[in-house]
């Protein structure tokens, strides 16, 4: 899979149309890392489903804390060039199994803060070929 420039200006502004509300929102994010390393040709041995595995549970922990601040719910797209649809739908996967898991073994217990945050991914139906995942964290309790 080729990667994504910053510099690519159609891609960039197809985004930008698809997704103008959640630019203007702060909620939008395109994975910078992928951009610095081709913009200056290094050749990486990182894996780029590793890498887009770790920006993807980086993501969805910060949207975890700052769902702790923004009660009641959260949101965020992050745009994953470096990989492909099916490697981004299985975190997505993941994180929804383990969510629905500790929804259903806390029930009514919370986290010593008083409230729990459940942080849910899916793909984005609007872009076919590029995998934009929308994160949402509920909070409850507080």
């Amino acid at each position: 899979l080729n990667l994504i420039r910053e510099k690519d200006s159609s891609f960039r502004k197809s985004l930008e149309r698809l997704y103008i509300d959640e630019i203007k929102k702060g909620s939008f994010q395109i994975a910078k890392e992928w951009y610095s390393k081709a913009d200056e040709g290094v050749s990486s041995t990182v894996d780029e489903d590793l890498l887009s595995a770790a920006l993807f549970w980086r993501t969805a922990a910060e949207i975890s804390d700052s769902a702790k601040m923004e009660k009641p719910s959260s949101e965020r797209y992050l745009v994953l060039p470096g990989t492909t649809l099916s490697v981004a739908q299985n975190l997505c996967d993941i994180l929804n199994w383990y969510a629905d898991f500790l929804e259903k073994q806390q029930g009514d217990d919370y986290c010593s803060e008083g409230f729990r945050v459940l942080v849910h991914a899916e793909l984005d139906a609007r872009t076919a070929d590029i995998p934009v995942v929308h994160f949402t964290a509920d909070v409850s309790g507080g």
